[in-house]
Parts: C-alpha cells; sequence; structure tokens
C-alpha cells in the first residue's frame, strides 16, 4: 500500500524550506591552510575565541578551529565577532567591602582637625556559565565634601579649606577604572582602590564640620561598552539615585582647590595686608594664595599668538563654583567670573598680530579690555563679598574643576608677556 502523497513529499518539502531559510544566510567558502575548501554558515565562536561552530548547507553543524583558516577568513571572523550584539545578561556575585586606613589628628587652638582614611576592596565573580571577556569595570566613589585639610612642607601644621554652609550641593566623585581580564564560570577578580580621606572639625565637644563618605558603585561593561550591571556598597544606592553615568562622570572631583567663602561664625584669621597688592607672572607660572576676596581684580597682559586660531588660558583662579578666568577660544578672547549669585562673562574677536587684553572685576562689573580698550562688559558684580584665598595662574588652568568652559590645563601656546594682576585695597570692614 502506498503511503498518503502528503507523506511521500514531506521530505521533499522540509528540504525546500532548510534551503529556503539558508539561502538568506551569511554562507562563506572557508578554507584551511592545506587548501580544503568547505562552504557553511558561521554560527558561534566559542568562548575561548580559539574554536567556531559552522553548519554546511546541507545542514549538518560541527565545530573547527579558528587557527587552522587561512588569514583571510580569521579576519572574517574577527569582524564577524565585532559586528554581533554582545551578551549582556551576565550573572555577576559583586562584593564591595569599605576599610578604614587609619587616622589622624591635629590641633589648632580650639579646634581638632581630624582625618580619616578610608578605601574599597572589590570582588568580581562570574555565576554564569558563559565566559565575560575582558569586561570594562569602572567604580565611582561619593562623599559630602566640607573640608580639605592642607599640611604644612616647612612645619608639618595642618590648616584647611571649607566649603561655605551656604553651597547646597557639595557631592564629590573619586572616578576610576580597572583592568579586568576574561571572567569564567564561576571565576573571580579583585581589586583595592585609593584611600579617600574624610575630614572633620571638632570645636570643643562638637563637630564643627565635617566631610562624609556616601559610598561607592561598580559599574560593569562588556568589552564593547554594552551595561552588564552597576552594583553598590551597603547603603550608597540612594546618593546615586537619579544620576547617569555621564551624569556621575562630571561631578566635581573635589570642591575644596582654594578656600571657600567664611561665615560669621568662622573663626578669624590673618590675611594679607589690605592695601594695593601688584603680582607680575610668567607663562606657566602659579602665585602663592592671595586673598582676592572683598577687593577689586584687574589683569593684563600682552599677546603674540602663534597663530590666528591658537586657544588656551591667559589667566585664571579658583573653580567651577567661585574662580574667573581669561581665555582665548574659537578666535575670541573671553572673560568669565562665577561665584553664589551667579555668572558673568564678556567676549570680543581677537585681533591679527600682537595685542594687549585684561580682564577687570570690579565693584560694578566686569569689563573685558582690548588695547587700552574697554571692548565689553556685563553688570555681573565682579568683586567677592567675603574673603577668598587663591592662587593666581598664568598661561594654563587648575586640573581640578577649571572655571571656563574648556578642560585644563588648556595652555596657552604663543607668546604671552607682561603678565600682571593688580589687587585692590580691602575697603570692607572685618
Amino acid at each position: 500500500m502506498e503511503p498518503p502523497l502528503f507523506n511521500r513529499f514531506l521530505p521533499c518539502l522540509l528540504t525546500a524550506l532548510f534551503l529556503a531559510a539558508t539561502a538568506n544566510a551569511d554562507v562563506r567558502t572557508f578554507t584551511d591552510k592545506k587548501g580544503t575548501q568547505i562552504e557553511a554558515e558561521l554560527l558561534e565562536v566559542l568562548p575561548d575565541q580559539k574554536s567556531m561552530k559552522i553548519r554546511r548547507a546541507d545542514g549538518a553543524e560541527f565545530t573547527t578551529v579558528i587557527v587552522n583558516l587561512s588569514l583571510d577568513d580569521q579576519q572574517y571572523i574577527k569582524d564577524w565577532m565585532v559586528s554581533q550584539p554582545m551578551k549582556t545578561d551576565f550573572r555577576l556575585e559583586v562584593d564591595i567591602t569599605r576599610k578604614s586606613k587609619g587616622e589622624k589628628s591635629s590641633k589648632r587652638g580650639s579646634y581638632t582637625l581630624d582625618t580619616a582614611a578610608y578605601n574599597y576592596e572589590v570582588t568580581i565573580e562570574n555565576s554564569s556559565r558563559d565566559t565575560l571577556p575582558s569586561p570594562k569595570v569602572f567604580f565611582a566613589i561619593l562623599r559630602s565634601e566640607e573640608l580639605r585639610f592642607i599640611e604644612s612642607s616647612s612645619d608639618g601644621e595642618l590648616t584647611y579649606d571649607y566649603m561655605s554652609k551656604a553651597v547646597s550641593d557639595n557631592t564629590a566623585v573619586t572616578i576610576g577604572e580597572m583592568p579586568f581580564q576574561d571572567l569564567a564560570y564561576l571565576k573571580g577578580q579583585s581589586f583595592s582602590t585609593d584611600s579617600v580621606e574624610i575630614d572633620q572639625m571638632v570645636y570643643g565637644n562638637d563637630i564643627y564640620r565635617e566631610d562624609e563618605l556616601l559610598g561607592m558603585m561598580i559599574r560593569v561593561e562588556t568589552s564593547g561598552g554594552d551595561l552588564v550591571g552597576e552594583y553598590y556598597s551597603d547603603g550608597a544606592k540612594p546618593a546615586f539615585a537619579g544620576l547617569s553615568w555621564d551624569e556621575i562622570q562630571s561631578l566635581p572631583k573635589t570642591f575644596l582647590e582654594v578656600e571657600k567663602t567664611r561665615d560669621d561664625d568662622e573663626p578669624d584669621e590673618d590675611m594679607e595686608d589690605r592695601s594695593r597688592i601688584e603680582i607680575s607672572l610668567s607663562k606657566g607660572e602659579e602665585s602663592e594664595r592671595y586673598n582676592v576676596g572683598q577687593r577689586t581684580i584687574e589683569f593684563s597682559a600682552r599677546l603674540d599668538p602663534e597663530t590666528s586660531a591658537d586657544e588656551g588660558v591667559l589667566f585664571s583662579f579658583g573653580n567651577e563654583k567661585l574662580g574667573a578666568t581669561l581665555y582665548l577660544q574659537d578666535g575670541k578672547v573671553i572673560g568669565f567670573k562665577t561665584d553664589k549669585r551667579g555668572e558673568g562673562s564678556v567676549e570680543a574677536k581677537v585681533p591679527l598680530g600682537e595685542f594687549t587684553t585684561g580682564l577687570r572685576l570690579l565693584d560694578s562689573g566686569i569689563e573685558l579690555v582690548v588695547n587700552d580698550e574697554v571692548v565689553d562688559s556685563h553688570e555681573h558684580p565682579g568683586t567677592y563679598l567675603l574673603p577668598l584665598k587663591a592662587a593666581l595662574r598664568c598661561g594654563h588652568a587648575s586640573d581640578l574643576n577649571p572655571v571656563g568652559n574648556y578642560e585644563a590645563p588648556f595652555s596657552i601656546q604663543g607668546g604671552l608677556r607682561e603678565a600682571k594682576v593688580v589687587l585692590g585695597e580691602i575697603t570692607a570692614e572685618e
């Protein structure tokens, strides 16, 4: 008895369907080093990246060693791997432990200055059965920064900078990336971060100001940059809530590069001479710290750019919260000043050839001077209301939170001469 017509044609139908499905597949003629050829579709490169699985036109699948193929085929396989979406649903066990690295203390009058150092020890283990090849491992440590203690190189005495109580958002970050090799199943790797210092000022038995260590986040990406997961130390997740990775990276590395605005309840300290001060600067120089608060500030210099496209900082002090800068960018000379009252900027086109320029921070506002003429001004107050100590830089910016719209050090390349800063007489009452 003959089988039903459908049953007789079923094998042919399945074969036709298979051939139709593979017709659109990326079939390649692979050649080994002996010259033997085979037409097949590349299905998978195994986790060890030494072998691959292929499928011939007849549907047979088997594994072959990649290094036995021609160099052209090996390059094809590398390109194919790059084009494939990488698996990201790995299961990782991440242990983050905070460790104390010691403390130090110093007395200053009625105040005690305490500094505690901490670091983090991290272990990442892969509990997936698939190998995670060469992951990118980043970390971010958040801290709320109120203080920074500075040890004198001459006598070892501790002095301090501090954040104004009027500044509410004083979160700073330490960012890092750790090199990792392939993470195989149930295999782990560990690393330790550098120490982070947390400072505290105690007056009598009361804490006057103190930093706070908010916690750590670990971000793991595939070698191609796809996110595998983000992991947090105990209690740290709320501190990172609502922040994207780009926003975390853009947080200030530290706020306390210069001494911050005083509060009325802060003990008095001797400041520099209240009279007019004139300071000559050389290109690339960073001066000692001066009190630039409660006085006018006038910077001037002669500039001979190397080219019409020369860019860089002429003068700067402070940081993105409290500071000022004069710089060349996009064919303009730009002055910028910022404080808790806001921001003010002035700009003008860079003249051809050698020219003089300057920035004036006055009670009435900000002025930009080119070739001894005021070419732009802004009504934003140019002076600082309260004492503010800062180093003055000539020809470059601070590496920490630069003031202007540029990346430090943004050094000027052309000739910068006759640079001078004039700090006006302090007229405010102490």
